[in-house]
C-alpha cells in the first residue's frame, strides 16, 4: 500500500519503517511534501521501556506499537516543525498513559536538540485512542503543544 501511495505521489518523501523487528508489518508514516519542506531529521522508536528496541512490546501491550518523528524545515521561513505520528495500543490503558509520558519526553528532547526557539509548531496526529478529557490527552497538552482537537484548525501546515 506504502509503495503505490509513493508511486502516485512522486513529490513526497516517505518517511519510517514497520512496527516488527525487521521493519515489516504496520508503519505509522510521514509524508512530507519535498517542495515546501525539508526533512532535517528523522526517526523512529518504540512505545515501550526500550525505545530504541525494534519490535519491543511492554505494559500490557499486546503488539509493538511506534512512533516515527520528523523535524521538517519550512522552506519559505526556515521554521523547524516537528511532527511525531503515533499508533498508541488499544486494550491497555497503562500502554497509553506510558506511551503519551514516553512521546512528551522525546518530544522536549527533539525540540531541544534542534534548537527549537518556538517558532515552529509540534503536531501529534495518528492513532492515540483516548477520550479528550482522559488522563493521557490531558498530560500531552503543554505550552508547546495545542490542544490535540485543535490541531485539525491549524492554517499552512504542511
Amino acid at each position: 500500500m506504502l509503495d503505490q501511495l509513493s508511486d502516485r505521489l512522486p513529490h513526497y518523501v516517505l518517511l519510517g519503517d514497520g512496527r516488527n523487528e525487521d521493519g515489516s508489518g504496520e508503519h505509522v508514516a510521514i509524508l512530507v511534501k519535498s517542495q515546501s519542506h525539508s526533512v532535517a531529521e528523522y526517526g523512529q522508536f518504540w512505545i515501550s521501556p526500550y525505545p530504541e528496541v525494534p519490535g519491543s512490546c511492554a505494559w500490557g501491550a499486546d503488539l509493538p506499537r511506534i512512533c516515527t518523528w520528523a523535524s521538517l524545515q519550512d522552506a519559505a521561513t526556515g521554521h523547524l516543525h516537528f511532527v511525531f505520528n503515533v499508533h498508541l495500543d488499544n486494550r491497555s490503558g497503562h500502554a497509553r498513559l506510558e506511551g503519551t509520558g514516553l512521546m512528551r519526553r522525546r518530544i522536549r528532547n527533539v525540540s531541544k536538540k534542534q534548537n527549537n526557539q518556538g517558532t515552529g509548531r509540534t503536531l501529534v496526529p495518528g492513532t492515540l485512542r483516548f477520550h479528550p478529557s482522559s488522563w493521557p490527552e490531558i498530560s500531552m497538552q503543554r505550552p508547546t503543544l495545542a490542544r490535540l482537537q485543535n490541531c485539525a484548525r491549524m492554517k499552512n501546515w504542511p
